[in-house]
């Protein structure tokens, strides 16, 4: 019998893993990821972690490798930089109350693209690419889903696309799957590219995915190739995120009226973001680069690449920068008031498709204070410059938000959701009713346990449970002729 049919549990990973060829299977087994087959040989390989096996002393001994459930995103980091594909396969009920073998489910699939975790991204952006090419011409869709940033165009020649496209150095792109084309000349840009069905780059099936998505793309109507690339890129993402990803904002058209467009060549040798020998650091951006958060460091390198040639933009920018430059004391201060402000972004990408943890929550908190500091600070300001007007008066703390987080989490929340002690006594009576019952059931089982060993003289007796027997009395064997005839036997251990 082949090892996948060898048991229920094999039987339902192969299932999963025939609906995920071309990934490595992570497969939840308690506290543990665990990996069978060519994918446990690579995981043991790439992670430098023991490999072993299923059914040892059978013919046919499954290869196996896992990693603890509480340090995936290490072991997940480490995979992903080396270029694998993981799909993450999670327990979908409590095997405590689950009758038979426990439901599991893919519940996302990670790729250089789709890394959202904090701990595995730098405060730069992870652009997310798809590109086609047809008679009519090329379409270029550009999405971050750690951010929310969603943008398209399309272009006449492979040129222009290649400019365009090296602004943005993605991490991965998405191609038409079985284009050799295409594939090709990705490979020869160094892209890492992932092939995607055919029916995804479709017109009308993408200006459908768009339309149910965002409603009427009216800004794209004239532009066929931007509509498949961004459909494209919009169906894998919420593929392999199994999410409708609600934090994404609508694609706008990457080409703006008021920015220059340097070409890849002018990018490269002004070293603007990368230098002649492809390295991040003593590129323009690194020297100037002193922002004090993580989206004005994305903000400061997407102006450094699409500079402005509209005149009256440039000097209202300009006037603003004086202006800071003129009130020292001012421009400490904000820096100080923006240090307490976190990866919102980030954080509200994670809040989207539900990966969110009770610490960023209570970071999302802090932040919205922070802009409320921020923007009172501002407003107290001579600042008289158009540009710094704007901005003050486009600030919104959400205060509403900021209320209710503060109301509702205490004042350092767990890492993790699983760690419990989120929410503040009095925030929620039916919580608080939950919680008394818990401690007394608690303490009623301490008291019961103390109350048999004086009754029966056992200073050993212990109160334990189990599925099978509920809660139960255990004895040593030592004591047995200390047992009062009121207890009922169920079972003797080995161990006595």
């Amino acid at each position: 019998m082949p090892y996948f049919l060898s048991t229920p549990m094999m039987r339902q990973y192969h299932a999963i893993k025939r609906e995920n060829p071309d990934s490595i299977l992570l497969y939840r087994m308690g506290d543990f990821y665990e990996t069978f087959g060519d994918d446990a040989k690579i995981v043991a390989k790439e992670l430098d972690i023991a490999l072993t096996a299923r059914d040892k002393n059978s013919e046919n001994p499954i290869p196996l490798a896992g990693v603890p459930y509480h340090a995936l995103d290490n072991y997940l980091s480490k995979l992903i930089k080396k270029g694998h594909r993981v799909a993450i396969c999670e327990q979908l009920e409590d095997p405590k109350s689950a009758k038979g073998l426990v439901k599991r489910g893919v519940t996302r699939i990670v790729s250089q693209g789709t890394v959202v975790e904090g701990s595995m991204l730098s405060n730069s952006n992870n652009f997310l690419a798809s590109v086609n090419e047809t008679d009519d011409g090329l379409g270029l869709s550009i999405m971050d889903i750690s951010t929310g940033e969603f943008s398209t165009a399309q272009f006449r020649d492979r040129e222009s696309l290649e400019s365009e496209m090296a602004r943005y150095s993605p991490a991965e792109v998405i191609i038409p799957d079985g284009n050799e084309n295409i594939a090709n000349w990705m490979m020869a840009l160094g892209m890492n590219t992932t092939p995607r069905k055919a029916e995804s780059w479709m017109y009308p099936v993408s200006k459908k995915i768009l339309e149910e998505r965002f409603g009427n793309v009216e800004e794209l109507k004239t532009y066929p190739m931007a509509i498949t690339a961004a459909g494209a890129i919009l169906s894998y993402a919420t593929d392999t995120q199994f999410s409708e990803l609600p934090h994404l904002r609508p694609p706008s058209l990457m080409v703006k009226t008021n920015t220059m467009t340097l070409d890849a060549v002018t990018l490269r040798n002004l070293e603007i973001v990368r230098t002649i020998s492809d390295s991040s650091k003593d590129t323009l951006f690194a020297v100037i680069n002193r922002t004090s958060t993580a989206g004005g460091s994305r903000r400061l390198k997407d102006w450094l690449l699409r500079p402005l040639h509209n005149l009256e933009m440039i000097d209202e920018r300009h006037d603003a920068v004086q202006e800071l430059f003129d009130n020292t004391l001012s421009r400490r201060e904000i820096r100080d008031i923006l240090k307490g402000f976190q990866d919102v972004e980030r954080l509200l990408s994670r809040l989207g498709h539900g990966s969110i943890s009770p610490r960023d929550l209570d970071s999302l908190r802090s932040s919205l204070d922070t802009l409320k500091d921020l923007k009172q600070f501002l407003s107290e300001e001579p600042l008289k410059s158009k540009l710094m007007k704007r901005l003050i008066k486009s600030i919104d703390p959400h205060k509403q938000v900021s209320q209710k987080l503060a109301e509702a989490l205490v004042e350092d929340p767990p890492l993790v959701l699983r760690d419990g002690g989120i929410f503040k006594k009095g925030y929620s009576q039916e919580l608080d009713d939950l919680r008394a019952r818990a401690s007394s059931g608690r303490e009623w089982v301490t008291a019961l346990e103390s109350e048999e060993k004086k009754k029966t003289g056992i200073p050993k007796l212990k109160v334990g449970y189990n599925r099978v027997f509920g809660y139960y009395l255990e004895v040593p064997k030592a004591y047995a002729k200390k047992v009062p005839e009121s207890y009922h036997r169920k079972q003797t251990v080995a161990a006595g």
